[in-house]
């Protein structure tokens, strides 16, 4: 088990963690919450659910409510590399199509052969993200030791993360961690549907709103993402400063005033290309 759970866990018998349910309830809640103001705003969500328990309920509730998922495999710069991820997808639509207009008939039955499994190799990685045409705005996950890499690529470009969090996870870069056991389908399917729920309401919350009466929120930078302290090779304790002591009297009270580190202060948002810099 990960000792930063400890505050969440309430008892332990013969080695089985017992969570405490008030605080898995009130986790869920504030998640719902955020995803459902979220989706009234046009946020984009993926779910991913890469355990053998948690794969038929993400593709079920990421199909109910209209979202991205990775149920098999999350493949890797789905986030951080997402424009050659792109051209994969785009590859996948192509030969599903060329093969649904009979463009494969005046290839002989190797080639066909060959095009065939990697229609179906593109499909099995990609199949729950085809639709993706931007990054995401919010990642729900199942599993933090499971979903490791997924989370890492968030937490680099600043995307939020919601999920179901077990004893044994690091919920160290978590926005909205739920704790709850993360092995058994009854719990998984309880977190993610209700979080499907949510995201149904602000749709529906949003489709209600006539587009001209939709609240318009202007582009902005994000100051965490140009913060040293997001940095993990930065992020240790030999960053003390003496006029951290000074100022605010030890380097855990500047902890306390600041949770996220030093955020830098950013200059309006302005649309650029990288063309336009040299």
């Amino acid at each position: 088990w990960n000792p930063k759970m400890l505050k969440y866990l309430y008892a332990d018998n013969d080695g089985t963690h017992i969570f405490d349910l008030v605080q898995t309830a009130a986790g869920l809640n504030r998640a719902c919450y955020y995803c459902m103001e979220a989706a009234a705003r046009g946020a984009e969500f993926i779910m991913i659910g890469t355990k053998a328990q948690a794969r038929p309920i993400i593709k079920e509730k990421a199909e109910e409510s209209g979202v991205h998922y990775c149920d098999l495999r999350f493949v890797g710069g789905v986030v951080s590399n997402f424009k050659i991820i792109q051209k994969s997808i785009k590859l996948m639509k192509k030969l599903r199509e060329d093969k649904e207009q009979g463009a494969w008939n005046i290839f002989g039955p190797n080639q066909r052969l060959r095009n065939q499994c990697k229609l179906n190799r593109l499909t099995k990685k990609y199949h729950g993200i085809e639709n993706l045409t931007r990054l995401p705005d919010i990642c729900i996950f199942v599993d933090e030791a499971k979903e490791r890499n997924p989370i890492a690529e968030m937490t680099r470009l600043g995307i939020p993360a919601v999920g179901l969090v077990d004893s044994n996870n690091d919920p160290t870069f978590i926005d909205l961690p739920i704790p709850g056991n993360s092995s058994g389908s009854r719990s998984i399917e309880l977190v993610i549907g209700k979080l499907a729920e949510a995201i149904k309401k602000g749709k529906m919350i949003r489709e209600q709103t006539q587009e001209g009466n939709r609240e318009v929120f202007p582009k902005e930078w994000d100051p965490w993402i140009f913060s040293r302290d997001r940095i993990r090779s930065i992020r240790r304790r030999s960053k003390r400063q003496p006029w951290m002591k000074g100022m605010y009297g030890s380097y855990e009270n500047w902890k306390k005033c600041h949770p996220f580190g030093a955020i830098p202060s950013m200059v309006p948002f302005h649309d650029f290309k990288w063309n336009d810099l040299w």
